[in-house]
């Protein structure tokens, strides 16, 4: 059965999965990128709206739940601000909601954000903007850590956030645009907020994922790469023919799913040697 829910979606938000969340458990189901700034959750069985909250003052332009606990939502708007909001349990468990009250409002950035991300074993929760920067923030009390900056030797001002991936050791993969130069960077820092290494790619990209001590890097073309965390170097190419529009793991990490631009799913065994 096919169930359509949604819509009223502002029109200047091209919808993508930095607007979608869904408990591990596929109960509820969280959106954004609604005109009136509010961010949705629904009963996923059902197909019904059980939550439309209000906090931001403008459009919520992503949001990521946690991935390891499912208790936490982080969003990010284009009134600059992220919060991360509690997610309410019921019997035996099982999500059923948001606290209506954020648990923290997170600022420090002078413009819209554009992709948010947490890990709460980490205790870290980051933030990119179209300003260039990149807010780590601690989880439990809200504060801001530090600010990730373009290094020194990007050749291009004006970068703009585009991407952000957190791998299990707290490393921060940044990949960034600037607008008309041509210019793409990717990015790694270290938690402490040490920039580590940069790449270059050809053509921009359209989402990362990071796995174990590797990151996953799609771009426009189709083209899914796998490069090590430490130093960005190439492991290996699988050339998808499509544009990738974001990865994702099945549960038990069997496999890698990749929703293509035309509409179909590629379905990757994830048994290359780099998951081993």
């Amino acid at each position: 059965n096919c169930r359509r829910i949604g819509g009223g979606f502002h029109p200047g938000e091209e919808f993508n999965a930095k607007h979608v969340a869904v408990t591990s458990d596929g109960r509820l189901l969280f959106l954004a990128a609604f005109w009136d700034g509010s961010i949705r959750v629904f009963n996923v069985l059902k197909g019904k709206l059980i939550q439309t909250l209000h906090r931001h003052q403008d459009v919520v332009t992503c949001l990521e739940l946690d991935s390891v606990t499912n208790f936490v939502l982080m969003t990010g708007s284009r009134d600059g601000t992220s919060m991360l909001w509690e997610v309410v349990t019921g019997v035996g468990g099982a999500p059923v909601g948001l606290d209506p009250k954020p648990m923290h409002t997170l600022y420090g950035h002078d413009a819209p954000i554009t992709h948010v991300s947490l890990a709460i074993e980490l205790d870290i929760a980051i933030s990119g903007s179209l300003d260039g920067t990149v807010n780590v923030y601690g989880v439990k009390e809200g504060l801001l850590l530090h600010t990730l900056h373009p290094p020194a030797h990007a050749t291009v001002s004006g970068l703009h956030v585009l991407y952000l991936a957190l791998s299990y050791m707290g490393h921060i993969a940044v990949y960034s645009e600037a607008k008309g130069s041509g210019e793409y960077r990717l990015d790694v820092y270290s938690v402490n907020g040490k920039h580590l290494c940069s790449y270059r790619p050809p053509s921009p990209l359209s989402c990362l994922l990071t796995a174990q001590d590797f990151l996953l890097v799609a771009d426009i073309h189709g083209n899914l790469s796998f490069r090590h965390i430490f130093g960005l170097s190439l492991v290996s190419t699988l050339p998808l023919h499509q544009g990738v529009r974001s990865l994702a793991f099945a549960p038990g990490c069997t496999h890698l799913l990749a929703p293509l631009t035309d509409g179909s799913v590629a379905i990757i065994h994830a048994t290359f040697p780099e998951f081993v």
